[in-house]
């Protein structure tokens, strides 16, 4: 009885946030917009945002602290709805948190690769550092890869990067191989708490969406790896998430692809050029990753709307706020680099 009252109530909450949602006319208004104060006195005042950015001052912020603001506002709503998981044993919906660590730790591993981890410390995520199995304030210290490997002490993480390690501590490990190794990781964690917690049809739609994601990865990664870098099949395979999906025999038939022409042609040919087709979305190779974005979002909005599954609500409800988020973004970088509104727009995925 309270785990049918906890999951009722996460429903609630989660379907009355949505009808929060930044919709169309919220778009077409900040797409007018010429200035990141002006975007950020819109959705002050407009929208739901209004909370995160009320001790704000519009006028004068900048860029990096709206983002900033932005996905902090998304974890808060997250905390917010399993607050509502008061019958406790869902690990299942750790499975943010986790992604959000090894956002964490991906960046600051580029930060290396780039000389420059000096910069971490003034994009700390605070609002994270008192939820996170490993201490950010420590990892904003760090200056070479033996260092993060200290910082991540007493966690899964260190011992799936330690393999990576150099002998001298200084020279840079492979960037791909540690993004692999640690999504592969976190794809684990989310089928090992589907496994053990659900049954029936609400496992059967949480391993889907889990699947898609996981075939969408990498069909991105066999697409760019063959098209741009013509890279061979033992490489491509080695970067790819280890995982059996209904996908896997369409990413061998990319790999196998003996040109461009043949790439396009099969993915065209695939759910994923289906969807594009329906979309009325024309099929660009340059922009494969947001067709499987729009692909995921398009799902997500119907689940919003149809399902009475609560993981699976939220789940889709957190996709949604990660659209929401990037697409604001988009705006924000787009008027800092003055893009033409309607190129801005074309990046934007809206329900």
């Amino acid at each position: 009885m309270i785990k049918t009252f906890s999951d009722k109530a996460m429903l609630t909450k989660a379907r009355a946030m949505f009808g929060n949602r930044l919709i169309r006319k919220d778009y077409d208004e900040l797409l007018r917009k010429e200035s990141v104060p002006e975007v950020a006195a819109y959705l002050k005042n407009e929208t739901h945002y209004r909370d995160i950015l009320a001790g704000t001052d519009a006028d004068s912020i900048h860029r990096g602290q709206l983002e900033n603001l932005l996905r902090r506002n998304r974890f808060t709503r997250y905390m917010r709805l399993i607050h509502y998981d008061f019958a406790g044993g869902r690990d299942f919906y750790r499975y943010l948190l986790v992604g959000a660590e090894i956002a964490e730790i991906l960046h600051m591993i580029r930060l290396l690769d780039a000389g420059k981890p000096e910069e971490y410390a003034f994009m700390l995520p605070t609002h994270l550092e008192a939820h996170t199995s490993f201490s950010l304030k420590a990892m904003a210290s760090v200056k070479r890869f033996d260092e993060l490997l200290v910082a991540l002490e007493r966690t899964d993480y260190r011992d799936i990067l330690a393999r990576f390690a150099p002998p001298d501590g200084k020279t840079m490990v492979d960037l791909t191989a540690c993004e692999t190794a640690l999504m592969t990781y976190y794809y684990r964690f989310l089928f090992d708490r589907i496994q053990k917690e659900y049954h029936g049809a609400t496992r059967a739609r949480l391993r889907e969406m889990v699947e898609y994601q996981v075939d969408a990865d990498n069909l991105v990664h066999v697409y760019r790896l063959k098209l741009f870098f013509h890279a061979d099949e033992a490489y491509i395979r080695s970067c790819l998430l280890p995982f059996d999906t209904p996908g896997k025999n369409l990413i061998e038939k990319m790999i196998g692809a003996a040109s461009a022409g043949e790439l396009r042609s099969i993915v065209e040919k695939s759910r994923l050029g289906r969807f594009a087709q329906a979309q009325s979305t024309e099929f660009d190779s340059e922009y494969i990753e947001d067709l499987t974005k729009r692909g995921r979002s398009h799902s997500s909005y119907k689940n919003m709307r149809f399902s009475v599954e609560t993981p699976v609500v939220i789940v889709s409800f957190m996709t949604q706020q990660d659209i929401e988020v990037e697409n604001l973004i988009n705006i924000i970088e787009g008027i800092r680099y003055s893009l033409d509104s309607g190129d801005i727009a074309r990046m934007l995925i809206i329900n």
